[in-house]
């Protein structure tokens, strides 16, 4: 079985550099579209404050994501304008909780598994 980036052939928006600094409202950028695999399975994982959490999902993602950024399994064309700013509005987007990079064995390619 190969590395796992040659099995993401999902498509997914992520919209990723989570900002609160607007009276505690979260900002987001631009939704992007990324290639992922998602698993819809539990999975346990230590959050960065140490705390242990069991996942609702696990993502493989082709590109960095940041703890807060949020997903979205589909693609922008099935987003409808109204909640594309603020993806919490949506029910079908989930919050990145914890990842971590996994590298190759030669060290040539990256993946992030997330968890959400």
């Amino acid at each position: 079985m190969g590395f796992p980036q040659l099995r993401m052939n999902q498509d997914a928006v992520y919209w990723g550099n989570p900002d609160t600094a607007f009276a505690g409202a979260v900002t987001y950028d631009d939704p992007v579209e990324v290639k992922v695999r998602w698993d819809k399975k539990q999975e346990l994982f230590r959050t960065q404050a140490g705390e242990e959490r069991m996942s609702t999902d696990v993502v493989l993602v082709d590109r960095s994501v940041e703890v807060g950024g949020m997903l979205f399994l589909g693609t922008l064309a099935d987003l409808d304008s109204a909640h594309e700013d603020d993806p919490s509005l949506r029910t079908d987007t989930y919050r990145v909780e914890q990842f971590e990079e996994l590298q190759s064995l030669r060290g040539n390619r990256t993946v992030v598994k997330a968890w959400l």
